[in-house]
């Protein structure tokens, strides 16, 4: 899933020293690539009874968030480990992949975080400040 600047800074948060171009090195001996978004298309079949896409132009979901978060979702895991035989597989692998996206993916945006940790740091941070408040 992850890029090499992801795969070296989750390498970093284990405590290994290593050279990012060392990790792009090694990745590219091995084939191993990040996920791109928007290069291939694929639909499930009918027969399955998956359908294809959610929403319609002018409801909840037609927004950018949920565009970006469903884009992502396809990329990272419906398209890198299909295709899919049944729901139950696919219901599976979406909790899986929630489990991962929310408490072990580093964030970039975040100083390579994953959301549950910064989570914690800023539930923290506001006991202490409340904390000290109450003291003065």
């Amino acid at each position: 899933m992850y890029g090499v600047r992801k795969v070296w800074q989750a390498l970093r948060r284990q405590a290994v020293q290593v050279a990012r171009c060392t990790v792009e090195r090694l990745m590219r001996q091995l084939g191993i690539a990040g996920a791109t978004r928007g290069k291939t298309r694929r639909t499930t079949i009918p027969a399955t009874g998956i359908d294809a896409s959610i929403g319609s132009v002018g409801d909840a979901y037609d927004n950018a968030l949920a565009e970006s978060t469903i884009g992502l979702y396809k990329t990272e895991l419906i398209t890198r480990r299909g295709p899919w035989c049944t729901r139950d597989q696919v219901e599976y692998a979406t909790l899986e992949y929630i489990d991962w996206y929310n408490n072990r993916r580093l964030h970039g945006q975040i100083g390579h975080l994953p959301p549950t940790e910064l989570e914690a740091a800023y539930y923290r941070e506001l006991r202490c400040v409340k904390e000290l408040g109450q003291v003065l």
